[in-house]
C-alpha cells in the first residue's frame, strides 16, 4: 500500500550518522480535556516500541521529537509542513539530542488492566495507573476500547494520549491490538476523551548525525 503521507528530511552539514530510526506507521488521535481539544500525531515502528516520533506539541506545530526510551535520549527536530494534492509534506531539520527528562516518580508508577467485555474484534478494558506497588487508589484511569490489529500497538496510544505517563514504557497491553478510543480522568482530575482518527502506513527514515 502506498503511504498517504510523504515525509522529507534534511540535515545540514552532516555526512555521517550515529543512529537510524525507521517508522512504518503514523497515527492521529484527538484528545479532548475538559473543553480543549488537541490532535496528537505519532509515528512508530510496528515491530519496535523502543522509540517513537511525535510531530508537534501542545504549544508548537513546528517541533518534532524522537523519544528513544531504551537509550533514554530525545532527538529534537524543526519541521515545516506543506500540502500538495491532498498529501502532507514534512521537512525535518535536526537540531539537538538531549537526555529524556523523566520524573522518577512517574517511572515508579504501576498499572493494571481490567477487562470489562470483549468479542472477536474488540475489547473494553479499564486501565488504572497507581502511584506505587501498593495500588491503593489509582491516580488516573481510563476505559479504553481496543480493536484487533496486525501488530501490538498499545504503546502508540500510551505515547500519544497518556501524558505524563508516555515514558512509562513498561506499560504494555498483551496481544495485537490498537486503541481506538478512551474515556476517563487525567491525573489532575479533568475529564478526558480520546479517539483514533487515522492510522496509515508510512516509509520514514530519520538519521541522527554525529
Amino acid at each position: 500500500m502506498k503511504p498517504l503521507l510523504l515525509f522529507l528530511y534534511l540535515f545540514f552539514g552532516a555526512t555521517t550518522y550515529a543512529q537510524t530510526y525507521k517508522f512504518d506507521l503514523i497515527a492521529t488521535y484527538t484528545q479532548k480535556v475538559s473543553d480543549k481539544e488537541h490532535s496528537r500525531i505519532v509515528c512508530s515502528n510496528a515491530t519496535n516500541d523502543d522509540y517513537f516520533l511525535t510531530i508537534g506539541t501542545f504549544t508548537s506545530s513546528s517541533t518534532a521529537f524522537v523519544s528513544d526510551f531504551k537509550k533514554q535520549i530525545c532527538h529534537t527536530y524543526e519541521i515545516t509542513q506543506s500540502d500538495e494534492d491532498s498529501d502532507k509534506y514534512f521537512i525535518f531539520k535536526y537540531l539537538r539530542t538531549s537526555k529524556i527528562e523523566s520524573t522518577k516518580a512517574y517511572l515508579n508508577h504501576e498499572y493494571n488492566f481490567e477487562e470489562i467485555e470483549s468479542d472477536s474484534l474488540f475489547r473494553n478494558v479499564k486501565l488504572s495507573i497507581y502511584k506505587n506497588t501498593k495500588r491503593k487508589r489509582p491516580v488516573t484511569s481510563q476505559t479504553i476500547v481496543l480493536e484487533k490489529s496486525d501488530d501490538e500497538l498499545f504503546s502508540l496510544y500510551r505515547v500519544a494520549c497518556l501524558h505524563p505517563f508516555e515514558k512509562l514504557d513498561k506499560m504494555k497491553y498483551p496481544g495485537k491490538y490498537k486503541v481506538v478510543s478512551g474515556t476517563g480522568k487525567t491525573s489532575g482530575g479533568y475529564k478526558i476523551k480520546t479517539e483514533l482518527l487515522s492510522i496509515k502506513p508510512i516509509n520514514l527514515i530519520l538519521n541522527i548525525p554525529h
